[in-house]
């Protein structure tokens, strides 16, 4: 899910729910990404920090990103429990 503050472009928007919804390890998981200007802030819950890093390192290709904070929590929980 992509939630925006501004009138980001809308090529951003796509590139970023392609990334995430392609990539089989964040299938099932609560991973959203809010747009603000040029920054991306990542939000949700994986079962692991290497699925947190995993997450911002697919972004990183993402051209017209130029920042990225990741506020990923880690749980043991499965996201559909929540």
């Amino acid at each position: 899910m992509v939630t925006t503050a501004s009138a980001p472009r809308f090529d951003l928007q796509t590139e970023i729910r392609n990334v995430l919804c392609r990539e089989p390890h964040f299938l099932g998981g609560n991973v959203r990404a809010e747009l603000n200007d040029d920054e991306v802030v990542l939000k949700g819950y994986v079962g692991s920090y290497y699925q947190k890093q995993l997450v911002q390192e697919s972004l990183r290709r993402v051209r017209g990103i130029s920042r990225l904070r990741n506020e990923l929590e880690v749980t043991a929980r499965p996201a559909f429990a929540r």
